[in-house]
């Protein structure tokens, strides 16, 4: 029996999803970018896609820009802002001047905390904020490293790693006091919460398609209208001029099938989620008194848990639990060939030997309660 307990790094296709992009393949493969019937269909699969994406974050179609990814949106977001706040000059090249200053947080996914530190390169100046032991940001930090050269923000919705959602209403609140804009990367919040731009007052909102069972490759980047950002790919004038290269398009009908499904069912998803997180909490609890959950408790996804068993380091609890059929996590998947405890962890100052010794179990509204008895089961014997 095998066992998946890594969501939050990607989703399996859903059904669903997979039947409706797999027509784009053979049937409907066409060029969205051309004139004849099959460019047609595929234009139209576009169109019904970005509508579907739209409904799901309670925004008007025209502001929905489809990426390849979360990483992509993420940098769109920094980098395009960044580009038009200074008219382009200092978008790539190195530079000393003083082009402005941007605000994000210490446990942002490294998409944004990598770009902001590319842009550190080109003359903006970059504030990274610090949480406290729960992972949460105070609000106050934010208005305090507020200046008057300062003209971006940039907070994740949930942390991939612990899942600790941030308080992003609040947030956009102060920077728009301050007519500074305001990103988000609620690329792990979708399908797991309530995401409405106009509730929390967003102007740039980043997603990724493999994250609510649908494939990797497709992301999407909401930018509210009237928002002045400038493309970072060069090319043809896809995307409303801001996204040059022909789209994906089976991909990106699979994430609009995708969102459509969490329109109609998120209610149902996130109790079915968290029925299973709180099940988990008990067991672990239960058999493995030692261990240390990590992040908040109360302010958190229904599917994410970060767990320390401090018997062991987490790569090697990680390689045990493979052996036995159970796949979890350490942190963000596209840094676990990275050796080192987690930024995240040590932004939220936990000691090292609970930094090293924690684990990612991020579930889906697939699994089962069966399966957490049987990872149970498996930790328990490990631990022994």
């Amino acid at each position: 029996m095998s066992i998946y307990f890594d969501n939050n790094a990607s989703t399996a296709v859903a059904q669903e999803v997979l039947e409706e992009m797999l027509p784009f393949f053979r049937e409907s493969f066409g060029n969205p970018s051309s004139m004849h019937s099959f460019s047609r269909n595929a234009g139209a699969a576009l169109d019904c896609a970005r509508k579907r994406v739209a409904q799901l974050l309670n925004s008007d179609a025209e502001n929905i820009v489809f990426t390849s990814s979360g990483t992509e949106a993420n940098n769109l977001a920094l980098f395009g802002i960044a580009a038009s706040h200074t008219g382009g000059r200092a978008r790539f090249a190195e530079s000393t001047s003083d082009n402005g200053h941007i605000i994000t947080s210490s446990t942002e996914h490294g998409s944004v905390l990598n770009t902001c530190r590319e842009l550190e390169k080109c003359g903006f100046k970059v504030t990274y904020l610090p949480v406290g032991i729960d992972g949460l940001l105070d609000p106050k930090e934010l208005q305090n490293a507020i200046c008057d050269n300062t003209f971006l923000v940039s907070i994740m919705v949930a942390n991939n790693e612990t899942g600790t959602v941030q308080k992003i209403k609040e947030l956009a609140n102060i920077a728009h006091s301050h007519n500074l804009i305001f990103h988000t990367d609620a690329v792990q919040a979708i399908g797991k919460m309530k995401v409405d731009v106009e509730e929390l007052g967003v102007d740039l909102l980043s997603l990724s398609a493999h994250k609510i069972y649908a494939p990797k490759g497709v992301g999407a980047l909401y930018i509210r209208k009237g928002i002045k950002i400038k493309p970072i790919l060069f090319g043809g004038s896809h995307e409303n001029h801001l996204r040059a290269g022909t789209e994906n398009v089976p991909g990106i009908v699979a994430l609009g099938k995708a969102c459509e499904m969490i329109t109609n069912n998120l209610q149902g998803d996130i109790d079915a989620m968290q029925t299973l997180k709180e099940y988990m909490i008990e067991k672990i609890e239960q058999s493995c008194p030692d261990a240390l959950f990590n992040g908040s408790m109360i302010e958190s996804l229904p599917n994410t848990l970060n767990v320390s068993f401090s018997e062991l380091d987490s790569t090697s609890l990680v390689s045990l639990l493979d052996e036995q059929g159970v796949a979890v996590g350490t942190g963000a998947a596209c840094k676990s060939a990275t050796p080192g405890a987690s930024h995240v962890l040590t932004a939220m100052q936990l000691e090292k030997k609970r930094r090293f010794a924690a684990i990612r179990l991020s579930l889906s509204k697939y699994n089962t309660l069966k399966e957490i008895d049987t990872f149970i089961e498996k930790i328990t014997e490990i631990l022994k």
